[in-house]
């Protein structure tokens, strides 16, 4: 009999390394119902040839003992001749599988999870290897099978014919005869490319051949197979560095190793169906599927190895594939290890934030809650916060002040020196006028300040009002006076004002819209205003008024050389006059007095 296809295909040695390789693995995992991970095909050399088996994984195999072993199925690679034969047990190869598109594989039947189920895996390969001149025959159901290319390359024809080697078969044992490179036509389905007896060919170099199994598998023991791996019922999760980004399908290379986008891990599904010519993967959602349930499964099986790895998966190389397949889906359980490791890899010195926060976070987080800003890209940020404990700035700032007590100023020149100092800093700029300055005692930890933008209300903690507090580690100068905390005390600490207005104004400035570099310039200001803050004020009778004295930060070089020192607006109340002693700007008073060599404005103010 014979059958003829016109053909116009190129010539293809991976598709027809791919084609021989599928049949031998499908046949084998069809006929003796294997699941993938007992599919473990090893090779040896035995100085004539080389031969890859498939051993029978319900009977233990004896490698010592090579007569007493069993196997499934076999490759042998004659080193002499330059032939190969394929060889599956107990199968048998109907006439109609010569026809396009016949296939014993159901698209929607048990055979689902195989690799191909179009029809032509058989036909391409012998027409590949046809074309590159080699010798294609297979023995099968009884019958020789032999594939000739036609002189003019355009068709390819295959005659069958019966077997004059058919005898009884009845007393052999199939899977002795494998481990032993035997086939039985009658019985057996073996393809044989190179030399017959009846036919010469081209032989096939040996390193052709090995470079055929490295091309389409990566699961032979002792030539393919990789360093690291972790199977799960959903695939295997491949660590090998060697084998970066390439995709399998049960065992079988996929050309294209993209599926709408790069991977940075190789991966072995077992279930996803391929396209037409198998060189990748059909549905994105099913491969997306996949990569999810293999991280999970392998975390299960291997949290110390894995958990590192999906976390500078998720979080470095978040455009990659692994990491947008992995990321909506991914179970709360795996998504609260991931948040626990980031915590203790950050030993409490981290704060985590979005990708997509403002420009200001990053300041406010190092400013407000004296940390290291840690970005997290939006796939991982989504993931955490979905199923996990972690904040945004504000909502940590929120907790931290939560249950904090307002409290009153201390009744000490450095505490009422700080206080007004700061709510005269905030009445110079439109946007901060209106703000409510309240001190809060309470479990804040490290925070300093919180801003209720709502309330319009800044939140600080009352340690800076507490001299000792703000000068633990420290003096601000070498030398300072005992009673710096006093009543009474001169003020020095303007350094302290400008620290704090620095952590309020990341508080605020996060939520305004005002950019990093007015904020910059604000501050410039503030520091050289700080610098003409009056402290230790006395009030002493004088003819026809009162003498007001006071000091303030400046040098006295600038007093001495300065044609005029700065304009200073002083107003005067009565002790009982509490409304008018908490205004911050006046307009300046009619007359002038002199002391110490600076104009001074004063109002009288009667109670």
């Amino acid at each position: 009999m014979t059958t003829s296809h016109d053909t116009d295909v190129s010539e293809d040695d991976s598709l027809m390394a791919q084609a021989n390789e599928q049949l031998e693995r499908e046949l084998l995992q069809k006929r003796f119902n294997l699941d993938r991970q007992s599919f473990q095909p090893f090779l040896e050399d035995h100085g004539d040839h080389l031969s890859i088996v498939v051993p029978d994984q319900n009977l233990a195999d004896q490698p010592a003992e090579r007569e007493n072993r069993r196997a499934l199925g076999f490759i042998q690679y004659e080193k002499k001749t330059g032939r190969i034969t394929i060889a599956n047990a107990c199968m048998q190869l109907p006439i109609n599988a010569l026809a396009m598109g016949f296939s014993t594989k159901d698209v929607h039947g048990a055979h689902d999870h195989l690799v191909g189920r179009h029809g032509e895996g058989l036909k391409l390969a012998a027409l590949v290897l046809s074309r590159n001149r080699y010798n294609v025959s297979i023995a099968a159901s009884g019958c020789n099978w032999r594939f000739d290319m036609h002189a003019d390359t355009a068709s390819v024809s295959c005659t069958v014919a019966p077997s004059q080697k058919i005898k009884s078969i009845e007393w052999t044992d199939p899977a002795l005869d494998m481990a032993s490179l035997r086939y039985h036509v009658g019985r057996d389905v073996a393809v044989v490319i190179g030399a017959t007896r009846a036919k010469s060919s081209r032989p096939v170099a040996p390193d052709a051949f090995l470079n055929w199994l490295r091309l389409t598998t990566m699961d032979i023991r002792g030539l393919t197979c990789p360093s690291g791996i972790i199977s799960t019922p959903h695939g295997d999760l491949i660590l090998d560095p060697q084998l970066r980004v390439q995709l399998y399908h049960n065992g079988i290379t996929l050309a294209n190793s993209t599926v709408g986008g790069a991977f940075l891990f190789a991966y072995n599904f077992a279930y996803s169906s391929t396209c037409r010519d198998r060189g990748r993967l059909a549905s994105w959602r099913d491969a997306a599927r996949q990569v999810q349930q293999i991280w999970e499964e392998a975390l299960r099986k291997q949290v110390d190895t894995i958990l590192p790895l999906l976390v500078d998966l998720l979080r470095k190389h978040a455009r990659s594939a692994d990491a947008e397949m992995i990321g909506p889906h991914l179970e709360p359980s795996a998504a609260r290890q991931i948040w626990q490791y980031l915590l203790r890899e950050s030993a409490d010195k981290e704060f985590f934030y979005s990708e997509r926060s403002n420009d200001q976070t990053a300041n406010t987080i190092r400013d407000s809650l004296r940390k290291r800003p840690a970005r997290l890209p939006d796939t991982l940020w989504h993931i955490l916060r979905a199923h996990c404990p972690i904040r945004t700035v504000e909502e940590e700032q929120q907790e931290l002040f939560k249950d904090a007590k307002p409290c009153i100023v201390p009744d000490t020149t450095f505490a009422r020196a700080v206080d007004r100092a700061l709510r005269a800093c905030f009445a110079l700029l439109k946007f901060t006028d209106h703000i409510q300055v309240v001190y809060v005692r309470g479990s804040a930890g490290k925070v300093d300040a919180y801003f209720d933008k709502g309330q319009g209300v800044l939140k600080l903690h009352r340690r800076w009002l507490d001299f000792a507090c703000t000068h633990h580690q420290s003096f601000c100068r070498p030398w300072s006076p005992s009673n710096l905390a006093d009543t009474n005390a001169p003020f020095f600490c303007g350094h302290v004002v400008e620290e704090l207005l620095v952590r309020s104004i990341a508080s605020m400035f996060k939520t305004h819209p005002t950019a990093r570099p007015a904020e910059m310039r604000f501050m410039r200001q503030i520091g050289r205003r700080l610098r003409y803050l009056p402290h230790s004020i006395k009030l002493k009778p004088y003819p026809e008024g009162i003498l007001v004295s006071w000091e303030d930060n400046e040098t006295e070089s600038f007093r001495t050389l300065s044609p005029s020192g700065p304009d200073y607006h002083v107003m005067l109340h009565d002790d009982n006059c509490a409304n008018a002693e908490t205004a911050l700007l006046h307009d300046k008073a009619d007359w002038v007095i002199q002391g110490m060599g600076t104009k001074i404005y004063t109002e009288y103010t009667p109670n």
